[in-house]
């Protein structure tokens, strides 16, 4: 996507569910189009498709985090459930990182 393409690329992404469905990661990239173009009430309300989604399947963190980001919600966008799993703090510790503390 181009600077100052974003309008196309709104058209773009709203087309793709008429085509294959709802989808979490398609409509993940629809929501940062809608967050990059400062349509951000439209961004929010794919979060709330993917939360409503994640309450009848399995719904990648990455999806909501790349939202976040196009939003400028950093905070959020690391707000990852991941980081409490405890394979999360095995991989930090096997890359000499340490784990945030709980």
């Amino acid at each position: 996507m181009k600077i100052g393409k974003f309008n196309e690329a709104v058209c773009e992404a709203e087309t793709v569910p008429q085509s294959v469905g709802f989808l979490p990661l398609l409509a993940s990239g629809r929501g940062a189009i809608y967050a990059r173009a400062g349509r951000t009430s439209e961004a929010r309300k794919v979060l709330d498709e993917l939360r409503e989604s994640a309450l009848r399947t399995n719904v990648s963190a990455y999806c909501f985090a790349v939202i976040y980001l196009g939003l400028g919600e950093i905070d959020q966008a690391l707000s990852d459930p991941l980081r409490t799993h405890p394979r999360w703090k095995a991989l930090m510790r096997k890359m000499n990182l340490e784990p945030d503390k709980e």
